[in-house]
């Protein structure tokens, strides 16, 4: 919310705010583009590297739950409630889902799914649900086995597999509406702990791995050029880590809870110091200046297509639980409101720079104070690329 407070909202005409003439972001040759597949524009997935010969190194990691003779109460319970839990919020209607949603997942649950994607927070959920359920309405998850394995104090991991049915009667993410049936399989790994507030025993969060291209396939997409897949692929973990949260919820914090550096001392004259000083523009106030530092980025096109390279410079003039406020659009995951620096970079900035890669922005309005400001811009671009479903 911090973003949206500093003004860091106001990127106008989809995304690409910026002053003055801006450099041409070209495209990287990858492996997708060589075979004539629209979607992959990233970096090519790098090999694990010279020095990596096997997976031991994570037996140096906790892979079962830590803490000897803790109580498991919940052990027993665990399967079922799983299985209820995923009936209500996607099997039993709309009624109270959202309800639902509220009760049995964290307020920072994180969920990583498919081409390397992840959303955080309980509004992501929510529209995430909300847009799967617009695009197939009859949609079920068949569950074909639960497990879980665990303790009170470490929490719960939980495996469970299943199968999707149901027809694409709504705009999806991969386009209009088709009007096919679908069945694909999949599996989902969660972690779950008890919220120490409510009491309640609540997802913190998931890794899903369903068969989409299957999906895609039964749509009718043949011609994965007509699809509109995400542009991101999987990262292996860094130094032989295990997926996070894990037992106990991570080091010295909450299950769950995330710190957000920048919105807690954003307001310490230290921390305002230090960003006029990376701004090197010690006139302009706070919010002016991380608008001016983030939109020289963008008009750039510094390392517009490599996330990881992208988010480390943005870094400084983003909260992690930012929100992106914009205009709706009936197209899930493509456009409209996102939540989080990578929700916006695969739904915004990646389609933006595709259709528009040379734009130049003219500034008519610039006001701001230490905690808000707002621009306006007027932007000139040659349209050399497909934007959302228009060639």
């Amino acid at each position: 919310e911090r973003g949206a407070e500093m003004g860091i909202h106001c990127l106008l005409l989809l995304g690409a705010v910026a002053m003055g003439p801006a450099s041409t972001c070209a495209e990287p040759q990858s492996f997708f583009e060589r075979r004539g597949w629209r979607f992959g524009y990233g970096e090519v997935p790098q090999r694990a590297g010279d020095n990596f010969t096997d997976n031991t190194c994570l037996l140096n990691r906790p892979l079962q739950p830590p803490t000897i003779d803790a109580p498991q109460t919940f052990l027993d319970e665990c399967p079922s409630w799983v299985i209820r839990t995923t009936d209500e919020v996607w099997n039993l209607g709309p009624q109270n889902r959202n309800q639902s949603i509220e009760r049995y997942f964290h307020p920072n649950f994180t969920s990583h799914y498919s081409f390397g994607r992840s959303y955080t927070g309980i509004p992501a959920l929510k529209e995430t649900v909300a847009r799967t359920i617009q695009a197939f309405p009859d949609l079920r998850i068949y569950v074909t086995d639960c497990f879980c394995v665990g303790n009170d104090v470490d929490g719960y991991k939980t495996v469970m597999p299943d199968v999707l049915m149901g027809t694409n009667t709504g705009p999806s993410a991969y386009g209009p509406p088709t009007g096919k049936s679908f069945a694909y399989g999949g599996i989902a790994v969660t972690y779950v702990n008890k919220n120490p507030v409510t009491k309640e025993w609540q997802y913190v969060a998931e890794w899903i791995q369903h068969d989409e291209l299957s999906l895609v396939a039964q749509l009718g997409f043949d011609d994965l050029n007509k699809a509109n897949l995400p542009q991101t692929h999987a990262q292996r973990n860094p130094s032989c880590d295990v997926n996070r949260p894990s037992w106990g919820g991570g080091e010295g914090e909450q299950p769950g809870t995330t710190t957000t550096t920048t919105t807690k001392s954003l307001l310490q004259k230290e921390e305002r110091d230090s960003v006029r000083s990376m701004m090197r523009d010690d006139d302009l106030p706070l919010a002016k200046a991380l608008v001016k530092g983030m939109d020289s980025l963008i008009s750039n096109h510094v390392n517009c297509w490599d996330y990881d390279a992208w988010s480390a410079a943005m870094e400084p003039f983003w909260d992690a639980d930012l929100i992106y406020d914009t205009n709706w659009t009936p197209y899930p995951d493509i456009l409209g409101n996102s939540t989080g620096l990578r929700h916006w970079f695969d739904r915004e900035h990646i389609p933006f720079n595709m259709a528009f890669r040379n734009c130049t922005f003219s500034q008519i309005i610039f006001a701001g104070e230490e905690l808000t400001a707002t621009t306006t811009t007027y932007g000139l671009a040659y349209w050399q690329g497909g934007f959302v479903f228009l060639p």
